[in-house]
């Protein structure tokens, strides 16, 4: 297929939004964005559903920001309330085997259908007249997403292919985050056991972007972000000793590793600082360096010689001398101090 410069550069900038987990508009909704242009289509779409009891329920819907599509959202989400299957020419649950991944190009209104979806659609303007070019992005059989443009002429078959050199990169993106959906109990704890290490900790996408810092790594960036980021670039090269670095292997995220910030020399000397601008006793200021060590209070009660409810004891107390709400914050405190 032979593509002009400007297709091929919107192409690669809607493959790079899928692959970047940013924290900004939702994926879906940069798609639809990228798309509408992309297709000289008037309108973009994206939504999915997810069970409600016995019934469906929307559980997204995003668009073009040049719709009101709060009411179309509104009315579609009544409509699968009442009536789950039977609606559209698809099922929403469990879309047929020929219809999943599939891009099809149709008109939005078959005057032949009749219920309370043909009335649904004569309401919106958009939909009334216009044709769509959709696909239904499944994965094991499951509908993750409804994806597709619109406009009052029909689209061409070069068109859908354009629109097939994106599909790819869009399901592998819905599928990492069905994924990182169905494991986020393994997300929180991961995120828990990060926050009680004591030390900065991070989870970094190659080459050397941060896509996750415990309390204490984001005061880090906070305080010197270019050194931490060198740093962390050099740990993972194997020229830099400030941080224990390891890849983390999991189907279909690629390039992405742990990395856990050494003891070094400089705690000692702002565990000392501490000591004297908080009043902390010879033990308190023991416990507190084995804390910014990233030692648990089991370990700090061995190497201590005393038991982990002493360890308590001292922890509570440093937290009060501290003026800090929790063990993280502590740390943060200490290493964003001078």
């Amino acid at each position: 297929m032979d593509l002009d410069r400007v297709h091929r550069s919107r192409i690669r900038e809607i493959e790079a939004s899928l692959r970047t987990f940013d924290g900004g508009l939702p994926v879906l909704r940069r798609v639809v964005d990228g798309l509408t242009p992309l297709l000289d289509a008037e309108h973009g779409l994206a939504y999915g559903f997810e069970p409600a009891e016995d019934r469906l329920r929307v559980a997204f819907l995003h668009g073009t920001s040049t719709y009101p599509w709060s009411g179309y959202r509104a009315d579609l989400d009544a409509l699968v309330r009442r009536t789950p299957v039977g609606w559209a020419n698809y099922n929403p649950i469990r879309p047929e085997r020929g219809q999943q991944n599939r891009l099809t190009a149709s008109p939005i209104y078959d005057p032949r259908r009749q219920g309370a979806y043909g009335e649904m659609v004569r309401r919106h303007e958009f939909a009334a007249s216009g044709h769509q070019l959709r696909v239904l992005v499944c994965e094991d059989g499951a509908l993750d997403a409804w994806v597709g443009v619109v406009r009052t002429d029909p689209f061409t078959d070069r068109e859908r292919r354009v629109f097939g050199r994106v599909l790819p990169a869009l399901r592998t993106r819905l599928s990492l985050e069905r994924k990182l959906e169905t494991s986020a109990i393994t997300t929180a704890a991961l995120g828990a056991v990060l926050e009680q290490l004591g030390a900065a900790a991070f989870v970094v996408r190659d080459p050397c972007a941060v896509v996750h810092a415990n309390s204490v790594g984001r005061a880090l960036l906070d305080r010197s972000r270019a050194e931490t980021l060198e740093a962390l670039r050099a740990s993972r090269l194997g020229v830099g000793d400030r941080y224990d670095v390891s890849r983390i292997d999991a189907p279909g995220i690629p390039g992405y590793w742990l990395a856990i910030a050494r003891p070094t020399d400089a705690t000692e000397t702002r565990v000392d600082a501490a000591a004297g601008r908080w009043g902390l006793t010879r033990r308190q200021r023991e416990v507190l360096l084995q804390i910014a060590r990233g030692e648990s209070n089991k370990s700090i009660a061995a190497r201590l010689g005393c038991t982990e409810g002493t360890i308590e004891f001292h922890v509570t107390a440093l937290l009060l001398k501290a003026g800090a709400d929790g063990r993280s914050r502590l740390i943060a405190q200490l290493l964003s101090s001078t």
